[in-house]
C-alpha cells in the first residue's frame, strides 16, 4: 500500500508565487510520506518560502545543492531521489497542483500487480492568461496530457518513441524507488526534455501501467515562465534527447528491437528525409566509439551493409 509511503520531489526555480499551492496539493494527499523541495539557486524569494514551508510543516525537507547554485531540474531531481525515504516515488512541479485522490489509482494497481514498478496517468491545464492558452495550444493539441489508450506495459516503449498513442507526464506517474537501480538518474546534461528520456528509458526497463488515463490527476499551470513555451529550445532538446537515449542504450541489456526502435526514432525525428542510415551509422560510431563493443553495432552492421541476419 501507498499509505503514508510516498516521497513527493518538488523542484524549485523562481517559483516563489507558486510553491505553497503546490505543497499543500501535496500534504492533502493521504499517501504523503514527505515533501522533498530542491532549491535550485532561485534568483526571487523561493528559498524564503520554502524555508517557511518547512518550518511550518514537519514532513516538508528543503535540501538545496552545495553553494546554493542553479543545477537544473534533472539534478535537483535526483538529489530528491537520493534524499527520499518512501519506498514510491512522484513528481510535481512547483508551478502546478496535485487534485484530490492524486493516488487513488496507484493504490488499487500496486495492491492487485506486485509486479507493477510504475503507474501512469493524466494531467489537465489551468491557464494564467488567454496568452498562456494560446502559447499552450502552439505545442499541444488538447488540453489533457494522457495516453489515448490502455497500453500494454510491453507495448508502451515504442508506442512513447514514435508517437501517435499520446504520452504522461511528471506529474502524473508514480514509480517504486527502486526503478532507479535499472534505468539511472534523470540526465543532467539535458535542460529540457529530460523527463521524456527517463520515461523511455523506464518503459523499455520496468513494467509501467496505465491508471486514471480519462479525468486528470493534478494540474499544469500554464503562464509566462514556463519552460515549454521556448519552441526552439523544445526542439533543439529533443533531438539531444534522441542522442542521448541511443547513448544510454549502448550501456544497458536491452534487446535489439528496442534498440533499433532507437535507431529509427533518431534517424526519423532529427535528419532530414534524405539522410541514409548508413550515415546515421556511420555518425553513431565516430560519436561513441564504444559501440562497436555492443552487440547491436554487427547486428546492425550486416543488416545494412549485407541484408543479413545474425
Amino acid at each position: 500500500m501507498l499509505f503514508k509511503n510516498v516521497s513527493i520531489i518538488i523542484p524549485v526555480y523562481n517559483a516563489a508565487r507558486f510553491i505553497a499551492k503546490a505543497v499543500a496539493s501535496a500534504l492533502s494527499q493521504a499517501e504523503t510520506k514527505e515533501v522533498i523541495l530542491i532549491e535550485d539557486g532561485s534568483t526571487d524569494e523561493s528559498l524564503k518560502e520554502c524555508r517557511s514551508l518547512a518550518t511550518r510543516y514537519n514532513v516538508v525537507k528543503l535540501y538545496t545543492h552545495l553553494g546554493k547554485t542553479n543545477k537544473g531540474i534533472s539534478a535537483s531531481r535526483n538529489l530528491g531521489i537520493m534524499k527520499a525515504t518512501g519506498d514510491y516515488i512522484a513528481f510535481l512541479d512547483a508551478d502546478d497542483y496535485y487534485l484530490p485522490n492524486r493516488f487513488i489509482e496507484e493504490n488499487k494497481i500496486f495492491s492487485e500487480n506486485p509486479n507493477a514498478e510504475g503507474v501512469y496517468g493524466c494531467i489537465g491545464a489551468a491557464f494564467e492568461t488567454s496568452d498562456s492558452e494560446s502559447q499552450f495550444y502552439t505545442l499541444h493539441d488538447e488540453e489533457l496530457t494522457t495516453m489515448k489508450d490502455r497500453m500494454p506495459p510491453e507495448k508502451l516503449f515504442k508506442a512513447l518513441l514514435f508517437g501517435g498513442y499520446g504520452y504522461f507526464s511528471t506529474n502524473s506517474i508514480t514509480v517504486k524507488k527502486e526503478v532507479f537501480l535499472k534505468t539511472g538518474l534523470f540526465n543532467e546534461q539535458l535542460k529540457c526534455a529530460e523527463d521524456s528520456e527517463m520515461w523511455l528509458r523506464l518503459a523499455v526497463k520496468a513494467k509501467l501501467m496505465p491508471g486514471e488515463i480519462t479525468k486528470p490527476l493534478a494540474m499544469r499551470f500554464v503562464h509566462s515562465s514556463n519552460t515549454t513555451h521556448q519552441i526552439e529550445n523544445v526542439k533543439e532538446s529533443k533531438n539531444k534527447m534522441y542522442y542521448s537515449l541511443y547513448k544510454w542504450s549502448l550501456n544497458n541489456a536491452i534487446s535489439f528491437e528496442n534498440k533499433n526502435n532507437i535507431f529509427n526514432a533518431l534517424l526519423f525525428y532529427t535528419k532530414t528525409p534524405n539522410y541514409s542510415p548508413k550515415k546515421l551509422f556511420r555518425e553513431l560510431i565516430i560519436l561513441y566509439p564504444e559501440s562497436v563493443l555492443d552487440e547491436f553495432f554487427l547486428k546492425k552492421f550486416n543488416l545494412l551493409y549485407f541484408k543479413k541476419n545474425t
